[in-house]
């Protein structure tokens, strides 16, 4: 099963995530890779405005921005914040 799409996070988005406590990462990782493999069953969260071309995947209080690369197949992870932090 699966779509084929695999998971790259920016060099940012690996900050972020290693800013938050170990059981925080699993639980976002866990999410994360949930959505890789339902990616084609879901209804994705596109934001507008300043990120425009954005989906939002939400756990809890923190969001985690990425894009999709349809073409090669890639679910870039570029931003992992607390709810109140992301939007700026």
């Amino acid at each position: 099963m699966g779509n084929n799409f695999e998971v790259y996070f920016t060099p940012s988005a690996k900050d972020d995530l290693l800013r938050l406590l170990p059981n925080l990462q699993k639980k976002i990782l866990k999410k994360i890779y949930w959505l890789k493999d339902n990616l084609t069953k879901i209804k994705l969260t596109l934001l507008t405005g300043n990120f425009s071309g954005f989906f939002k995947l939400r756990l809890g209080d923190y969001r985690v921005l990425y894009k999709l690369d349809y073409e090669n197949k890639k679910i870039i992870i570029y931003v992992i914040k607390h709810r109140k932090d992301v939007y700026r």
